[in-house]
C-alpha cells in the first residue's frame, strides 16, 4: 500500500507541498508507505512535505520486530534529497520506522550514495526515526529533529562510507 509510488529506475522526480494522511490498511503490523521509492530511482526530491496519520499502526516490540506504517520507504536510492519535511505519527499511530530502507546489510541499499536529509522533523516510531544503512557513500544527515523513537538514527552496516550525520536533536529517545 502507497499513496505515492515512484516506481523502478525513475529518474528526476519531484515531490513538493504535499499533504499526507490516513493511507494504508487499518491492521496492526501490515507494512504500507506513504510515499515509496522503488530500485534504483535516482535524483528524487521530496520537499515541504507534511505525512501524518497513518490508518494503520505499528505493533510494539514486546512481540517482534515492529512493522507497521513508515512515512518514506526506500530501494536503493541514491542522489535523493529528503528536505524541510514533517513526517508524524501519534502515540496511537506510531510508525515503524518514519524513513524505512529495505535491505540494510549491502552495498546499493539503505540511503546507498550522494543523498542528503535535511531540516525534518520525524516523530512517532516504535523502531528508527530514519534508517541511513547500507552503502551510505556521500550520505549526510543534518539539521533534523527526531522525536519520540526507539533509535534516532540507524548507521549500522556502513558498507561504503562516507557518511555524516551532524547538528540534529535528538528527544524521547527508547520509547
Amino acid at each position: 500500500f502507497c499513496s505515492v509510488l515512484v516506481d523502478k529506475g525513475s529518474e528526476g522526480v519531484r515531490i513538493l507541498n504535499c499533504e499526507i494522511s490516513g493511507w494504508g490498511p487499518t491492521t496492526v503490523g501490515a507494512p504500507n508507505a506513504a510515499i515509496c521509492l522503488g530500485n534504483y530511482p535516482h535524483e528524487v526530491t521530496i520537499e515541504r512535505c507534511f505525512i501524518h496519520s497513518p490508518r494503520g499502526r505499528a505493533q510494539s516490540w514486546r512481540y517482534s520486530h515492529p512493522y507497521g506504517p513508515q512515512a518514506v520507504r526506500l530501494q536503493e536510492p541514491y542522489s535523493l534529497v529528503i528536505r524541510w519535511c514533517d513526517f508524524v505519527g501519534c502515540d496511537s499511530r506510531r510508525f515503524d520506522d518514519v524513513v524505512k530502507c529495505d535491505g540494510n546489510d549491502g552495498y546499493h541499499s539503505g540511503l546507498n550514495r550522494n543523498s542528503d536529509v535535511c531540516g525534518c522533523f520525524l516523530f512517532g516510531a516504535n523502531d528508527d526515526c530514519i534508517e541511513l544503512d547500507g552503502g551510505q557513500q556521500n550520505v549526510r544527515f543534518f539539521g533534523n529533529r527526531c522525536e519520540e523513537a526507539l533509535m534516532g538514527v540507524s548507521i549500522q552496516c556502513n558498507m561504503t562510507s562516507p557518511s555524516y550525520v551532524f547538528d540534529n536533536a535528538f528527544t524521547g529517545l527508547g520509547t
